[in-house]
């Protein structure tokens, strides 16, 4: 079993350089944040609102520590990958745009390869 997936929404503003390694979400975080905005009413030029994480390969006792550490830290979001049937009728996994959709954000293509810790301004 592969495991399951989550996204970890952080506003701009929570942000910090370290957060992953600091959450100890390291081993499931394998690409690069996603920049993101909301889905409406945010022109592109505006730059972004959150910083999305791919958290991947997480098994139970994964997810359970997960919930713990969201508990703690409740200004951070996590969205699941739910199954859902496609027009064949077989079960799939959300794509990142249908998980965003949740939160009704989606990927700054401007700011695609910008880098978390280099948007972060200093306190």
């Amino acid at each position: 079993m592969a495991g399951v997936k989550r996204l970890l929404l952080v506003r701009k503003k929570d942000t910090r350089p370290n957060i992953i390694e600091a959450s100890g979400l390291s081993t499931f975080h394998k690409t690069q944040p996603l920049p993101l905005m909301p889905m409406y009413s945010w022109p592109e030029e505006a730059g972004i609102s959150h910083w999305g994480y791919i958290l991947e390969g997480l098994m139970l006792e994964d997810l359970e520590a997960l919930s713990k550490w969201n508990e703690m830290n409740p200004k951070y979001t996590l969205l699941p990958f739910d199954k859902v049937k496609d027009e064949d009728g077989r079960n799939r996994e959300e794509t990142i745009d249908e998980v965003l959709v949740k939160a009704s954000l989606k990927v700054n293509t401007l700011q695609k390869n910008s880098d978390p810790a280099k948007t972060i301004k200093a306190k």
